[in-house]
């Protein structure tokens, strides 16, 4: 895949839609990381949250308009997902997200990294 999310405007309209599709599924976001070729993103749900469905109409929403205008796929058929079981799991998820740009070498501080947010406190 080719490198994607590496425009201020396009990433940030990307993570609007995320964090608002999530909440309207009934998912609470705790991070993200754009990466120049794919995104992580950590979240929690509840009993009635359906992952599938998430993903599904983010990626297909998100993946019209980038085709319509660029011609493109935006997305990989398929995802990773990883079920965090323990509460503490979710910091150790989220603190290796926000580190992945420092071990690209994209940055010198993972902080530094534009296109990351975490929501966790």
């Amino acid at each position: 895949m080719e490198n994607v999310f590496v425009e201020t405007g396009f990433v940030e309209k990307l993570a609007v839609e995320l964090i608002e599709t999530a909440n309207g599924l009934g998912f609470t976001s705790l991070c993200y990381c754009f990466m120049p070729n794919h995104l992580h993103f950590v979240c929690t749900g509840g009993d009635d949250s359906n992952l599938i469905k998430f993903v599904q109409k983010y990626k297909s929403m998100t993946a019209y308009h980038y085709k319509k205008q660029y011609g493109k796929r935006l997305w990989h058929r398929g995802y990773y997902d990883r079920i965090l079981r323990k509460p503490d799991d979710r910091f150790f998820a989220v603190e290796y997200v926000m580190d992945n740009p420092l071990r690209a070498g994209l940055v010198k501080n993972a902080g530094d990294y534009p296109f990351s947010k975490s929501f966790m406190e």
